[in-house]
């Protein structure tokens, strides 16, 4: 889909929101082009972003305190590192997270941003505790996005919409606690 342009016939395009880590940057508007049909259904950006993440080096001692410290530990002991380290999870080109912020908006993320000691992203963390969320760790830039939750599509996301006065955000604190 990366090569896919706007004028492609059976193409439609979505806007996003970049919000770089380094808040000297301004959060900017972004366009993703995606196939019309069901190829295009589903939440796009967690495919489109994986080229975003791919680059960094992961902290070997990182990865071994969060194998010590997770899940990882009781999957196959020690093995889980043989299977599990920095050269297998740069080689699979990237990886997104995606973290719900209000019904139908996420940020999406670096999965291994804290691994690669990536710092801290001020605006996203203000943006979810905006949502209900308090004082949330997120590392490294990210994007936020839209996704329609009947027609499981992405939807167009604006940079206005990162506002603290967004109409999406007085509603978004609310859903999370009922959630």
């Amino acid at each position: 889909m990366s090569k896919l342009q706007a004028t492609d016939k059976g193409t439609r395009t979505f806007k996003y929101v970049y919000i770089p880590c380094d808040a000297d940057k301004p959060l900017t508007e972004k366009t993703a082009v995606v196939y019309s049909d069901s190829r295009g259904a589903g939440d796009q950006l967690m495919n489109l972003l994986k080229v975003n993440f791919a680059e960094g080096t992961i902290d070997v001692e990182s990865l071994k305190k969060a194998h010590a410290s997770t899940h990882l530990n009781s999957q196959g002991g020690g093995e889980a590192l043989n299977v599990i380290s920095p050269e297998t999870i740069s080689k699979s080109g990237g990886s997104v997270e995606h973290f719900r912020l209000a019904d139908g908006v996420s940020l999406y993320l670096d999965a291994v941003s804290a691994l690669k000691s990536l710092p801290s992203n001020t605006r996203a963390i203000q943006l979810a505790s905006q949502c209900g969320y308090g004082e949330v760790p997120l590392f490294g830039d990210m994007y936020v996005g839209r996704v329609d939750p009947y027609k499981k599509v992405n939807q167009d996301f604006l940079v206005e919409e990162a506002r603290p006065d967004a109409g999406w955000l007085k509603e978004a604190m609310s859903q999370n606690m009922q959630k």
